[in-house]
């Protein structure tokens, strides 16, 4: 809902409807269950190890100049 500010006319007050509210609710809990689902069998230290991984491929495609963090590890 969206209604004028009673002290200054340029502000708006906006707030959920009950609906809005509701909806939210459902789907943080559908965000919750499918990020669950995806990490399922993917240990602690893997995720670890994947952010990592994607921080250095990042890095590599980054605009700056390479630093010895970004430089492949054989």
């Amino acid at each position: 809902m969206r209604n004028r500010d009673p002290v200054s006319r340029r502000l708006w007050t906006i707030s959920l409807t009950a609906e809005v509210d509701a909806l939210s609710f459902r789907l943080r809990d559908a965000a919750v269950t499918f990020d669950l689902r995806r990490r399922s069998g993917v240990s602690d230290a893997k995720m670890t190890d994947l952010r990592r991984l994607l921080s250095v491929l990042h890095d590599n495609v980054a605009e700056s100049e390479p630093t010895s963090s970004t430089r492949s590890e054989s």
